[in-house]
């Protein structure tokens, strides 16, 4: 009878992952030209590679989600909603109600839901990795004072209600160093197609940075 192998938890590979992530950090820092540099991302990716490399959060696109359609909203007027405090609603309340219902999110939604406002127009943002507004508003605030208009790394997925028309929309905005994540088959500068979805939902496009490398992309290139 053969012995089953012992496997080790997930949680506990899990951990080790990020340990060895965070302390090899110091050494991929070493390679970065410029360190005062802003990403800019509709999800978590930009906090995880700024941790990555070391660096303080210079962006106040971290913890958080918004949506496609917001998002290039929020990067045609970025000065203008960077101006805006945060005001919450309850999520009922919340512009794209219909999409968390129809995409069975909204029983789910238990964070700070938080909307900015530039003329018009309103950016909402999920605050995903915060427990109270308070938290938000005080970290979004601190946060978007350090943006350095100057190195910006601008990226997009495809989740969030992505779209062709969105994608067509992230390429034409003026901004010269922007990539996207894709799980379609499109293609066009700065385009990456990953290899699945992490659930139904979001694309699987967290970086697996060694020493500089992202799985797709090579990050030093672009900061």
């Amino acid at each position: 009878m053969k012995k089953s192998k012992k496997t080790i938890p997930v949680r506990i590979v899990n951990k080790l992952k990020n340990l060895y992530f965070y302390q090899t950090a110091q050494f991929r820092n070493r390679k970065l030209v410029h360190q005062d540099f802003t990403i800019l991302s509709n999800n978590c990716w930009g906090g995880r590679i700024s941790k990555g490399f070391g660096l303080p959060y210079n962006s106040p696109t971290v913890g958080l989600s918004i949506m496609s359609e917001d998002y290039i909203l929020f990067l045609k007027h970025l000065e203008g909603f960077l101006k805006s405090d945060v005001f919450f609603v309850d999520v009922a309340h919340s512009k794209w109600k219909d999409y968390y219902e129809e995409t069975k999110r909204f029983e789910t939604l238990s964070y700070p839901t938080g909307q900015i406002f530039f003329e018009e127009h309103c950016v909402e943002i999920a605050f995903i990795n915060y427990q109270t507004e308070e938290e938000a508003r005080e970290k979004w605030n601190r946060r978007k004072k350090r943006v350095n208009f100057s190195k910006l790394l601008i990226k997009i997925s495809e989740q969030n209600d992505f779209s062709e028309k969105v994608l067509k929309d992230f390429q034409q905005l003026d901004y010269p160093n922007k990539i996207c994540f894709v799980c379609s088959d499109v293609s066009g500068p700065g385009v990456y197609k990953t290899a699945s979805y992490k659930g139904d939902l979001d694309i699987e496009d967290e970086p697996k940075l060694r020493f500089g490398q992202e799985k797709l992309v090579d990050i030093l290139n672009r900061l």
